[in-house]
């Protein structure tokens, strides 16, 4: 920075007093260590949480009430097209577009939108900042190694971006409120040294800062029109007329002050809704947007290193009551590919009751993330591979034929064969039996069934006595009995010894 001295007092370029013992000189910044702030400005918020993709074409405004009248807040393409400009009031834009459709701006819905946007932009960055109304600020000085470069995180960012919102600006500049500056008037500027702030803000408009409309009137009412004008008047003069704050922020706009900023501290939850296009029942469609909820799932994840168990997706209709579909993992996971999947699976031989209009998804179970580290040179024999083939394969049975259709046995310690077993989640180590017990087949029958003779079958082994249950209902009294018949069947049979002279088949051997 150019500095001047005259009687033995030193003046650097914007007409700042500074004493001899504190000039400093500037170290330069370590590439490691600079801070960059990448603003996410979105114009058309206010129209983003009404408009539909399948409406883009169509003319849309939001409007809202300022000094007592109704204006335009945000105007679609189509709008803007046939004339119709935000802060025109409403009744020139209805003179201009008589097919306008009217919406009344939700601030509480645009909230919730920049607050799902923050939760997706955890994964870039853990430093993220709501500028509100339409703005997010990310500090993604400390990713940059991790990504690769500015352009590398950007092209990385934009790609999922866009698959979010329908348009957005960006500016990415050492100061949090130059970069908000740049983006709101679409200056899409990379700028890491912070000596080049001055000269990159100068031909801004005054507007771009967002004042009150009282002080930017006052401030047009003098001639300034950009900011190169506000930093040629005194700055003794101005904190008079216009408050200090306004120097404080022109400070903050080229780095000279600190500008704190709060990070945004999502909650371990995730819940969002889509309204879809149009009402439907088409598989194609709702798949669609189940990706677009996806993408921020997967973003709130990474952001928290977290995996979700479990998640919950709702079809609602104007109809009916909703309908919800869970999908399970059997491990923790935030593959968005893989819940894809498993979603189909489940809407493929779904029949509706009544086309839907809007989809919803929430986490239901959210435990850490546990990376699995892959084999160099994997293939179908290695380990690690072999498992996690296994549990998307259970994975995809459950969800088509239900958790209860899909289970592995154990044994149970109890002497009644009929209670001698329990059905367990597959994967979970097998218990081993309580006691040693002769030779039993696996295939049990359902049920005993009565033999009408003993005469055709030769007993091999027996009788091995069972009598249990005293305690409960289910009381047995048998005696079993290894036998074969005339075929070479290998039979499992007993004696009820409750029940002289009958005999009944429990069992076969293979």
């Amino acid at each position: 920075m150019r500095q001047l001295q005259l009687d033995g007092v030193f003046y650097d370029s914007t007409g700042i007093k500074k004493s001899p013992e504190k000039v400093e000189k500037k170290q330069p910044q370590q590439d490691g260590c600079t801070t960059l702030w990448l603003c996410i400005y979105l114009p058309d918020l206010a129209l983003e949480v009404f408009k539909s993709p399948i409406k883009k074409n169509r003319p849309e405004v939001v409007v809202e009430e300022t000094a007592g009248r109704m204006t335009i807040a945000a105007a679609s393409t189509a709008a803007r097209e046939q004339g119709v400009q935000p802060g025109m009031s409403l009744s020139a834009a209805c003179a201009l577009c008589r097919a306008l459709n009217i919406h009344h701006r939700d601030l509480h819905a645009e909230q919730e939108k920049l607050e799902q946007l923050a939760d997706w932009a955890g994964q870039f960055t853990s430093r993220v900042s709501l500028e509100p109304p339409q703005a997010l600020l990310l500090e993604i000085g400390a990713s940059l190694k991790l990504f690769g470069g500015v352009d590398s995180l950007w092209q990385r960012l934009s790609g999922s971006l866009s698959s979010l919102v329908d348009s957005f600006n960006h500016a990415i500049t050492p100061a949090p409120l130059a970069s908000l500056w740049l983006a709101r008037c679409n200056r899409p500027l990379v700028i890491t040294c912070p000596d080049e702030l001055r000269s990159a803000l100068g031909k801004l408009p005054l507007r771009a800062l967002g004042l009150e409309p009282r002080l930017e009137k006052r401030l047009h009412n003098t001639g300034v029109r950009v900011l190169h004008d506000l930093w040629r008047l005194p700055r003794d003069g101005l904190a008079r007329r216009f408050g200090a704050n306004l120097l404080d922020t022109l400070d903050r706009a080229l780095g000279r002050s600190s500008d704190l900023r709060h990070n945004h501290n999502a909650p371990l939850h995730f819940e969002a809704a889509l309204e879809l296009p149009m009402e439907t029942r088409n598989s194609r469609f709702i798949m669609s947007a189940a990706e677009r909820l996806l993408a921020q799932l997967i973003g709130f994840l990474q952001h928290h290193d977290a995996a979700v168990n479990a998640v919950q997706f709702g079809l609602l209709s104007n109809e009916h009551p909703p309908h919800w579909l869970t999908i399970g993992l059997r491990q923790g996971s935030r593959d968005a590919t893989r819940l894809l999947n498993l979603l189909e699976q489940h809407l493929n031989p779904l029949r509706l009751a009544a086309p839907i209009n809007t989809l919803c998804l929430e986490s239901m179970a959210i435990q850490p993330f546990s990376a699995v580290t892959q084999p160099l040179f994997r293939s179908h024999d290695t380990p690690q591979y072999r498992e996690s083939e296994w549990h998307e394969l259970i994975e995809r049975l459950q969800n088509r034929l239900g958790v209860e259709a899909v289970f592995t046995l154990q044994s149970h310690p109890d002497h009644r064969p009929e209670l001698a077993w329990s059905r367990t989640e597959p994967g979970v180590p097998a218990r081993s039996p309580v006691c040693s017990a002769p030779r039993r087949p696996l295939w049990l029958l359902p049920e005993p069934r009565p033999l009408l003779s003993r005469d055709t079958l030769t007993l091999r082994s027996g009788p091995e006595r069972i009598e249990s249950g005293w305690w409960s209902n289910t009381s047995i009294r048998r005696d079993y009995y290894t036998a074969r018949s005339h075929n070479g069947q290998g039979l499992w049979i007993f004696h009820d010894l409750t029940q002289p002279g009958q005999w009944y088949l429990h069992g076969l051997f293979g």
